[in-house]
């Protein structure tokens, strides 16, 4: 039975997620940091969720507000840290960890399914290994970064030229001031003497440059999953991913369907898509199209002429409509309250992408795909089946009417609105000048090589996937006998033609947010282009190497591709593998722990005493050794531990080793601002309370602890994130909520803060190392003559408010 037949499967599944699951949570017992990047903002919607009556969840960082964002992530992670009732800082790191499981089991069940989907006696072992190859590539295989330029900058051992040919432009960029390269130096491996956080370049690639060639001053990101994993954020982009790619699982079982789509089938693809724009709004336009198209490719391979009549073509949007519809309804509550900075698209005049960097980006991916789409393009010559004269009418068509629209668009905003930084900054003084407009042409030349080649992959993928009818008699060979490739093949030239389509987008095109250029754009579609061509990268795999069906390569040509594809995996894991050891290892300070850590008595202490178990866990200030006995020993006689951790023994010297843990409490901000958030936390309980902390600089924990740490709203935490956030609203929904803290603090009667006290029923007020750094100390003390302390770890205190009333 059924049963029988897979639960082989099953059993590979739970072992592959188990593996999974703990070594990403091995990893971050390692590295349990909370503090870089967005981590803190990641953290409060965490507590905050976790803390949370209902929903929409408190805004941690805007008291009297919901969440404006996409939160649904945070809402099940908060629900099983909640069930195994463990803290945020804890559950942060087990998300992480489940996260990376989950990826990659989807990813495993999807191209096991793909590679069984080829034919009935598909090998399950090949299947298998086609999966464990793609978690390989979707989770630790990075780009060309690493191997490209960090290892011959690190070594010194290539001129400067060569990195200017990859398009750095600046070296300072890399730490390089003065670069000198180093005749016949060797590879320095070695990654402690690296630049700080040199993996962190990797999510970098993508580079603007201005019309003078310099780098412009906010640049895109580049993120793929093994940065994501690596660096260990839990921002949406990455608590969608595990869902994301179930989207592709069911456009895969949509095209594998061959019939009509269901009610019921309808009913669960809307609300697939609904719940990516709950997770994370930019995935859900792009699967939704995902399963249009995955409907589309259904009704050709089902098609007896192997074309889309026009009543396909009229059923398509009706297909998307009423999956947006199903997913509009499904999360109605949800929509009704989103607010944000998206405000329609604009166009990408200045900032095509130099082909060398987009190679750098994508290049493991663009080396397997494009040999291939090199191989479909021989097996449609084979079969008599490609329609180049389409192909090529489609990428034309797509490129240049891109360019079409980027410029009329272009005009239109530049007489409509032409205070739009686009136009405004771009020109500068000149206004769209015929000078500058010839720049932006030559510009547009110069580094037209990315536009061109992935209007050309776009070209190789229609012509593949709509055959050529008439070529078999132009050939005089058998009539046109329907479609020859398989489901399988016909869904990874649609996820090929995704990506490309994607990424094509970023070249033309960008989505309007609070920066004005392609950051977000860059950062998202590329991500979700990584994710794509991971999956079509492994079938690539089993496809071109493993599969033995008709046409297929011959042993020579199979062994040269084979060799391409695993050096390309090769130098794309080399990046994973050097950043996580670095990460947990290096940059954790664990490799020289046992030197800093290393303590041994006196040399003058004859008969000292060790206080301590082998294996025992001690705290900062434990006694180590004592030179008599405790009974007789004073202070001087005693050598006490610097830090906790566990001690182990090493002849007569004991070390003491960091513990490894998931909670990433230790060392997140101010030891005693930390205590009285927890004494806050403790004894507000699920209560209603706001809190009044400093505002200041975002991505740095310091601001906004309260309710990053608690979940507890606080008036006003990081700016520029609820600025984001809100969009359009957010002036009038902050107000001069900045200001009237800093006259809180400043102000040295109660009776002139009153009514902000009032203004934001503000019940408690935080007084720590932050908010004497930020308005001294001055401003304390109407607290201590007219407010109780509810909670003071030394000099960080509390204040309730409500009791002075």
């Amino acid at each position: 039975d059924w049963w029988r037949e897979n639960r082989s499967l099953f059993v590979v599944a739970e072992i592959l997620f188990a593996l999974l699951f703990l070594g990403w949570a091995l990893y971050r017992a390692h590295q349990n940091d909370l503090v870089g990047t967005e981590k803190p903002m990641e953290l409060a919607f965490l507590s905050a969720t976790q803390r949370s009556a209902g929903f929409p969840p408190n805004d941690p960082w805007m008291s009297g507000f919901a969440i404006s964002y996409y939160y649904m992530g945070y809402i099940m992670s908060s629900a099983l840290a909640t069930l195994s009732e463990v803290s945020s800082t804890f559950g942060f790191n087990l998300t992480v960890a489940s996260q990376f499981a989950l990826t990659g089991l989807t990813t495993f069940g999807v191209l096991y399914n793909l590679a069984r989907s080829r034919s009935q006696s598909a090998s399950r072992m090949a299947a298998m290994a086609t999966g464990i190859v793609g978690i390989l590539m979707m989770l630790l295989m990075g780009n060309f970064q690493f191997i490209l330029l960090e290892l011959p900058l690190a070594s010194r051992s290539a001129p400067q030229s060569y990195f200017e040919f990859w398009g750095t432009q600046k070296l300072p960029d890399f730490d390089v001031i003065e670069y000198q390269r180093q005749a016949e130096s060797p590879l320095n491996l070695d990654t402690t003497s690296w630049k700080h956080w040199w993996w962190f370049n990797a999510s970098r690639v993508p580079t603007d440059y201005d019309l003078n060639g310099r780098l412009t001053g906010i640049q895109p990101i580049g993120e793929f999953p093994a940065f994501s994993f690596i660096l260990s954020d839990n921002h949406p982009h990455v608590l969608s991913l595990p869902f994301a790619i179930t989207a592709i699982g069911l456009m895969l079982n949509l095209v594998l369907w061959r019939r009509e789509a269901s009610a019921g089938q309808l009913l669960l693809y809307g609300v697939a898509v609904g719940g990516l724009a709950f997770l994370n709004a930019w995935d859900a336009p792009a699967f939704l199209l995902g399963l249009v198209g995955a409907e589309a490719l259904r009704r050709l391979m089902t098609s007896e002429e192997g074309r889309l009549t026009t009543w396909d073509w009229l059923a398509l949007p009706k297909f998307g409509v009423m999956l947006a519809l199903v997913a509009g309804v499904a999360y109605l509550p949800y929509f009704v309250g989103f607010r944000s900075q998206a405000g329609g698209v604009l166009p990408n005049l200045l900032h095509p992408s130099l082909f060398q960097r987009f190679f750098i980006m994508f290049g493991p991916l663009f080396v397997i795909l494009s040999a291939y789409l090199l191989v479909e393009i021989w097996r449609g010559r084979a079969e008599s089946q490609l329609n180049w004269r389409l192909g090529f009418k489609v990428g034309v068509s797509v490129l240049l009417g891109m360019l079409a629209l980027m410029m009329l668009l272009s005009v239109t905003i530049a007489i409509g609105n032409p205070g739009t930084p686009i136009t405004g900054n771009l020109a500068g003084a000149q206004g769209l000048s015929g000078e500058v407009l010839g720049q932006l042409a030559q510009r547009r030349l110069e580094y037209g090589l990315t536009s061109i080649l992935l209007a050309l992959g776009i070209g190789i993928v229609v012509a593949r996937l709509f055959p050529d009818k008439d070529s078999a008699a132009r050939s005089g060979e058998v009539a046109f006998n329907g479609i020859s490739y398989s489901s399988a093949t016909g869904f990874i030239l649609l996820l090929i033609g995704m990506g490309l389509s994607l990424t094509l987008f970023c070249e033309f095109f960008y989505l309007k947010d609070n920066f004005y250029v392609r950051i977000n754009t860059v950062f998202k579609l590329y991500y979700q282009a990584w994710m794509l061509w991971s999956i079509a990268a492994a079938y690539a795999l089993y496809s071109v190497l493993i599969y033995r069906g008709r046409p297929s390569p011959n042993v020579i040509l199979r062994v040269a591709i084979g060799i391409l594809f695993l050096v390309s995996i090769f130098a794309g894991l080399l990046y994973g593998i050097a950043a996580t050891r670095h990460r947990a290892w290096i940059e954790s300070g664990r490799q020289v722990a046992s030197e800093r850590h290393r303590y041994s008595p006196p040399g003058d202490w004859e008969n000292a005493i060790r206080q301590v178990h082998d294996g025992e866990a001690v705290a900062r200030g434990a006694i180590l050794y004592s030179r008599v006995s405790l009974a007789d020993a004073t202070e001087p006689d005693l050598l006490r531990a610097q830090a906790g951790g566990i001690a182990v023994f090493d002849g007569f010297d004991i070390l003491i080793q960091e513990p490894l843990t998931l909670d990433g409490a230790a060392g997140l901000m101010d030891f005693n601002d930390q205590q009285v958030i927890y004494c806050l936390d403790e004894l507000v309980g699920q209560t209603d309370a706001v809190v009044a902390e400093a505002v200041g600089q975002a991505y740095n924990v310091a601001f906004g602890r309260v309710g990053t740490l608690a979940g507890i709203p606080i008036v006003l935490g990081w700016e520029n994130h609820e600025r984001q956030w809100r969009g359009a609203s957010y002036h009038e929904i902050a107000g001069s909520r900045a200001g009237d803290l800093k006259e809180l603090y400043t102000r040295h009667e109660m009776s002139e803060i009153k009514h902000i006290l009032e203004r934001y029923r503000i019940s408690h007020i935080m007084y720590g190392s932050t908010e004497r750094q930020q308005y001294g100390s001055l401003g304390e003390d109407k607290f201590l003559d007219s407010l109780p302390i509810v909670c003071e770890a030394g000099e960080s205190r509390i204040f309730h408010v409500d009791a002075a009333e």
